[in-house]
């Protein structure tokens, strides 16, 4: 892969356990940085060891970004904050335990506070996502879309084009295809 195949390529990438119906973001760097993200409902949530690891800091540097950030009222902890139950082995024994997980308004927020050389990588990343965003209208993932096992999402993406070039994009259909595709959170 050449240096600006490595650039486009999307880090990111969705995978459900078939079974369960659980999701997992899987976040992939080049330089090896790889984290399973739990995914649920329709944002992904992640504890403050793996902000450390995804942003290659201290888990104390993610602390204190994050009071930061609740103590500026950038975020609300009520609404970025999720207890999980976490089971893990601790010497020889099972223990389950309830450890906090910040949604991703909160991750991205540490990430433009933190400075380190996995920080300044989600960065650009992340500004890329919104330049498209802003430039275009629009961000497509390609790899997500040409995965069949995915959830028709080209489908979707036609039927708002088809609907919008017949001059019959209203704000209620917009809101129906935001719903459709799990933007929940989008006002109009």
């Amino acid at each position: 892969m050449n240096q600006s195949e490595e650039t486009n390529a999307s880090p990111l990438h969705l995978i459900e356990n078939e079974e369960s119906g659980d999701r997992f973001l899987v976040y992939q760097t080049a330089q090896g940085v790889q984290l399973e993200l739990h995914y649920a409902g329709d944002t992904l949530w992640m504890s403050q060891a793996e902000m450390a690891a995804l942003f290659g800091v201290d888990v104390r540097t993610i602390s204190e970004h994050l009071g930061n950030i609740y103590g500026d009222e950038e975020l609300t902890p009520q609404a970025t904050i999720r207890n999980f139950r976490i089971v893990r082995i601790e010497g020889a024994r099972e223990i389950s335990r309830e450890i906090n997980h910040y949604n991703l308004d909160a991750v991205i927020s540490v990430g433009y506070r933190v400075s380190s050389k996995q920080g300044t990588l989600f960065r650009k990343w992340a500004t890329g996502v919104l330049v498209q965003l802003a430039t275009k209208g629009f961000v497509v993932d390609a790899a997500r879309l040409k995965n069949p096992a995915e959830y028709d999402r080209v489908a979707e993406l036609r039927k708002i084009t088809d609907k919008i070039s017949r001059g019959g994009f209203t704000a209620a259909f917009l809101v129906q295809c935001l719903e459709t595709i799990g933007a929940n959170d989008i006002r109009i």
